[in-house]
């Protein structure tokens, strides 16, 4: 299969924003949308999940000619909202934006039946193991290797069928797609989006900086979590049977992840003599952080580890991480936002996590990744890192050019015609 290349470009229905509450999710956003208009040529119109006041505003801000529709799907698999319909024609192609796994099967089965149009996945996990299975990202893959051709759910395999591309954010998901022998769908690697988001609020990062007392480069990021995120309490809303069991499981491991977290955090102003700035990647983290952290850092530390009390905007967190000597976090998403500010950064995986972390690795750097039980590595290449930054920092921007070189690729792909050859 080749691509054609007209131009402009398809225009592309791009179903994202899964949540306010994580600011890897929000990245995705405006992310996506940079990568299919700069590299593919696309026309995008932005159909989101969950998109507040303040996110909206940021893509109005970097992207003013984006537009919005906003509406659900019925029963019958048509939009309730006119808006959407109209984006429904319009539309050449229909893009689920990069998440946790293939979802959105009600809007993708309605896109199907009404329209014939094409539809494809971004840069979207496919783990089938994790969760709820707890392991490192080496026993994913070797479970892969264990299942057998018919694994997947058969309901997935005739949507994921009748796709026309699914570009995997990571190689262990493509490993498990390519081996459950999909047929017609254009199987790839794609890295998470978010490396296409470069935009900062530098005013709000240089008050960041006053309020702490913090000097560019004489400072690091560390971000916590806990092994699931708290949705019920989040949302409150009353727990599902899994969420009560993820509940339970975050009681049993947190105070183990977070002595581990303190550790690292203790490590790092100890050996550099630099402070630390504990800051949220989610919502309910600096309530975790603030809660739970000061009683596990040694009196000599305490003073020098600064916890932001609020949730913060994406570009304030991406013109801090611009500024930090390294970031060093147990969530995903921003050591790729680090990256793109050519920050030097590493991820402390917990066994909870999906295979996503894989794609540091795929995109040239293993080391990043540092799985829970072997905590204490992290601050030690965190502190390498610091002493040795311009290397440190040279190695982010090539994970980030090796990323981007890989979005101009998928972009082109999804934003223009495929025809067979």
């Amino acid at each position: 299969m080749t691509i054609q290349d007209p131009s402009p470009g398809r225009t592309v229905l791009l179903r994202t924003a899964w949540q306010v509450d994580n600011l890897g999710d929000v990245a995705h956003v405006p992310g996506a949308i940079r990568a299919l208009q700069k590299h593919g040529g696309a026309e995008v119109i932005l159909w989101p999940l969950d998109l507040g006041t303040r996110e909206r505003q940021l893509i109005a801000e970097i992207h003013p000619d984006v537009e919005i529709v906003d509406g659900e799907v019925s029963d019958s698999g048509l939009p309730t909202d006119s808006d959407v319909l109209a984006a429904w024609e319009r539309a050449d192609v229909f893009v689920h934006g990069p998440g946790a796994s293939p979802m959105l099967g009600k809007e993708i089965d309605g896109w199907r039946a009404h329209t014939g149009k094409p539809y494809g996945y971004f840069g979207v996990t496919a783990d089938p193991v994790c969760p709820p299975t707890l392991a490192t990202l080496a026993e994913i893959d070797k479970m892969i290797d264990l299942l057998l051709e018919d694994y997947m759910d058969d309901e997935l395999r005739e949507r994921l069928e009748g796709a026309e591309f699914f570009y995997a954010r990571d190689s262990l998901s493509l490993k498990y797609l390519r081996g459950q022998k999909l047929q017609g769908v254009r199987l790839e690697f794609g890295p998470d989006a978010t490396f296409e988001f470069t935009h900062r609020d530098d005013d709000a990062a240089e008050a960041f900086l006053q309020r702490f007392g913090l000097t560019e480069r004489q400072f690091g990021c560390f971000v916590p979590r806990v092994r699931y995120a708290p949705y019920p309490q989040m949302k409150r809303r009353h727990p599902t049977r899994e969420q009560q069991r993820r509940a339970a499981l975050n009681q049993v491991t947190c105070s183990e992840d977070l002595d581990a977290f303190a550790g690292i955090v203790t490590d790092w102003v100890r050996t550099t003599g630099t402070p630390a700035a504990v800051v949220p990647e989610m919502s309910y983290v600096h309530e975790l952080a603030l809660g739970h952290l000061p009683e596990r850092l040694p009196e000599d530390v305490r003073d020098r580890v600064h916890v932001l009390d609020r949730y913060w905007p994406l570009e304030e967190m991406s013109g801090v991480y611009a500024r930090a000597a390294v970031v060093v976090s147990m969530d995903c998403h921003s050591p790729i936002i680090a990256a793109a500010q050519g920050t030097p950064t590493f991820y402390v995986r917990l066994p909870t996590e999906t295979t996503k972390g894989r794609m540091y690795a795929d995109l040239g750097d293993p080391d990043m990744v540092v799985e829970i039980e072997d905590a204490p590595r992290a601050g030690q290449l965190a502190i390498a890192a610091y002493r040795d930054w311009d290397a440190a920092s040279r190695r982010a921007v090539a994970l980030a050019e090796n990323a981007d070189a890989l979005l101009r690729e998928v972009a082109v792909a999804v934003s223009r015609a495929p025809a067979l050859t």
